[in-house]
């Protein structure tokens, strides 16, 4: 699997891959695998001379014009960004390296991302819907499956797990095998509430990433061997998740949505700790008579 795609490497300044990062996450664009690829191609058509779509076209009209942001941010912090690419768009590679004059590819995948970041709101919203959904997918590689989220979502999956006497890893694991059961239409011996079934549909129907709704916070994880990797990978494929930790957030939401729901019972329990047919105590009954008594009394010798 991994013969068919192509490692793209690229050395930039740190502050510049937050940038692209965090534009990607914003506009729910697939991932930034995604986006470059796309930018590549689109740019490779440009220089034989095909028309492309609106955005893109104003996106990459700011090629000549971005300054050299490598030699700006010189002195500052590098990050390293890997990506692959599809073995067919290797020649668009090759052809954007040379039509750019730029003479690397490094150089060439920091001129592309400086125009993407650059791209107003209006551009960039409506680039969405010219990128294709999907690009490169993803495998699942190891029995794991990890992801970030923030700490307000973390200390809420963690008091759930207490609740329910889980681990945080546990109970993903179980809301990730009940959110494949509602697309696995051969298991004729499970039945999805309807209740439920909108809750996921909701969530499957996002389109692109969910990158926007978590921060680089706290990091979750499930373990796929009690679901089966195929099961997985076809129910990514399905929904056009691309990848393992997209899978794994499109998880998080759906518990966090579907959690009344799912540990209904454990909840039940916890509110009729105080049933509401308790009686009060006489004390207190006494005390809030007395000072009913009183307010009529004030209210009575102010009028008279």
């Amino acid at each position: 699997m991994r013969k068919e795609y192509y490692n793209y490497s690229v050395k930039m300044p740190a502050v510049l891959h937050e940038m692209f990062r965090e534009k990607v996450a914003d506009y729910h664009f697939s991932d930034m695998n995604t986006v470059i690829t796309y930018l590549i191609t689109s740019y490779a058509s440009m220089s034989r001379g095909k028309k492309v779509p609106r955005a893109t076209q104003s996106i990459l009209a700011r090629f000549e014009k971005i300054p050299n942001m490598e030699y700006f941010f010189r002195h500052q912090e590098k990050s390293v960004y890997a990506f692959e690419m599809d073995y067919t768009n290797t020649d668009d590679l090759e052809l954007a390296i040379k039509s750019s004059g730029l003479g690397n590819r490094t150089k060439l995948a920091i001129r592309l991302i400086c125009c993407f970041v650059s791209g107003s709101d209006r551009t960039l919203q409506k680039l969405t819907g010219e990128i294709p959904v999907g690009g490169v997918f993803h495998d699942i590689d190891s029995y794991l499956i990890y992801t970030y989220i923030s700490n307000y979502q973390h200390v809420f999956l963690r008091e759930m797990a207490a609740a329910a006497r889980l681990s945080v890893e546990g109970m993903l694991t179980a809301a990730a095998e009940l959110l494949v059961k509602t697309d696995d239409r051969t298991d004729s011996g499970y039945y999805t509430p309807d209740t439920l079934q909108k809750i996921a549909d909701r969530v499957l129907a996002i389109k692109g990433s969910t990158l926007k709704d978590f921060r680089r916070q706290k990091t979750v994880s499930i373990r796929t061997n009690t679901i089966g990797t195929d099961r997985i990978r076809n129910f990514m494929r399905n929904h056009d998740i691309t990848s393992p930790r997209e899978f794994l957030r499109r998880v998080v939401l759906f518990f966090l949505e579907a959690r009344y729901l799912i540990y209904q019972k454990e909840l039940a329990l916890q509110e009729d700790d105080f049933s509401e047919d308790e009686q009060p105590e006489w004390e207190d009954t006494l005390y809030s008579q007395c000072q009913k008594r009183d307010f009529a009394r004030s209210i009575y010798s102010i009028n008279n």
